[in-house]
């Protein structure tokens, strides 16, 4: 079951569990050294971000908790409360 953002960046988006592998799509710029390289696992919490630049119109970006901050994390907390 997913749990909305309520603040920061990523407010008003969900954060919900992996069904497919991949990994994170955060982009740090090059001073860090590109993309975050994160796996994303069956069963891990990620953040839902914006469309991507894909054919596909259901397809958005996926951040892990850590790039996606300290908002997401507290959605985690309330899922289930």
């Amino acid at each position: 079951m997913p749990a909305q953002i309520t603040d920061g960046w990523l407010a008003g988006n969900f954060v919900r569990q992996v069904r497919k592998p991949g990994r994170c799509h955060y982009w740090r710029g090059t001073v860090n050294g590109g993309h975050c390289r994160k796996p994303l696992k069956i069963g891990d919490w990620y953040a839902e971000g914006e469309h991507t630049d894909t054919d596909n119109p259901w397809q958005r970006d996926r951040y892990c908790l850590k790039c996606a901050g300290p908002e997401a994390i507290a959605a985690v907390g309330k899922i289930g409360t």
